[in-house]
């Protein structure tokens, strides 16, 4: 445990350094309040000659813009007159193509209208020569349809008749007596078939389709491909090209064949 004395000097030690530690703050407080007012003395000059230059620079600046505003004024004159002789001649300059382009465009539309003049010519010649030659070949397909019908009809007529007469003459015959043996018990008489029904060959009807759902195929395409025998989607699919260009003859070289046959194949599905 420690003396009096000892804790006598502990104490003045402490009350010592807390005077010595006040002492010290003062101080500090002091210079820091000094420092402020230095500061703000030199900040306050400062912005005295920051305010100066500032205004020296606007008022340089503003008689440089009014100098540059004068010149523009001045090139602005000369621009505006230098700019009327450049559009005066771009006017000269866009009149002379203009009537330079009218020109050719006569020219031009004008051998244009020869050239398309001269094909509606040669056009108008062939379809002419096409219509003789479809004509002639329609009314030889009417005059072989008609001959191939009559003879037809004369076939179908010839076995009508020949049915109905082995028919009548299977009616007539009589079926025959049954026998009778002496002191034996007669047999049942024998039952004759009737004589067989006439038979008649019925050809298969064929059921027209429309060709004209076809794209291309016409009213008279489809008389021609009708006269030939092709009546059907199936029919005209199965057909070669060059088959259906001997059937149209002249009128096959206005005609998408192949487009023909693939749409037909669709449609026959």
């Amino acid at each position: 445990m420690p003396s009096l004395e000892e804790m006598r000097d502990l104490a003045e030690g402490i009350v010592s350094s807390k005077r010595d530690r006040k002492e010290a703050v003062a101080t500090l407080k002091k210079e820091m309040r000094s420092q402020l007012v230095e500061y703000e003395k030199d900040r306050q000059a400062m912005a005295k000659g920051l305010y100066a230059t500032l205004k020296a620079d606007k008022a340089a600046l503003m008689a440089d813009t009014a100098a540059l505003m004068k010149e523009l004024a001045e090139g602005s004159k000369t621009r505006q007159i230098g700019v009327k002789i450049q559009l005066t001649g771009f006017r000269n300059d866009h009149q002379a193509m203009g009537q330079e382009v009218r020109a050719g465009l006569a020219k031009t539309t004008k051998a244009r209208k020869k050239g398309v003049n001269s094909q509606l010519s040669g056009y108008r010649s062939d379809h002419q020569a096409m219509g003789q030659e479809v004509r002639a070949e329609l009314a030889q397909a009417r005059s072989q349809l008609k001959a191939d019908t009559t003879a037809l009809m004369k076939e179908v007529k010839a076995e009508m008749k020949a049915t109905r007469t082995a028919w009548q003459e299977g009616l007539r015959a009589a079926p025959p007596k049954p026998k009778r043996r002496p002191l034996a018990r007669p047999k049942p008489p024998v039952k004759v078939a009737p004589p067989p029904e006439p038979t008649i060959t019925v050809r298969e009807e064929v059921i027209p389709d429309d060709l004209t759902v076809i794209r291309g195929i016409g009213a008279s395409m489809e008389e021609r491909l009708n006269l030939a025998g092709i009546v059907t989607y199936a029919q005209l699919a199965e057909a070669s090209p060059a088959e259906i260009e001997a059937v149209l003859g002249a009128a096959a070289r206005l005609a998408n064949i192949e487009e023909w046959i693939a749409q037909a194949e669709e449609l026959a599905e």
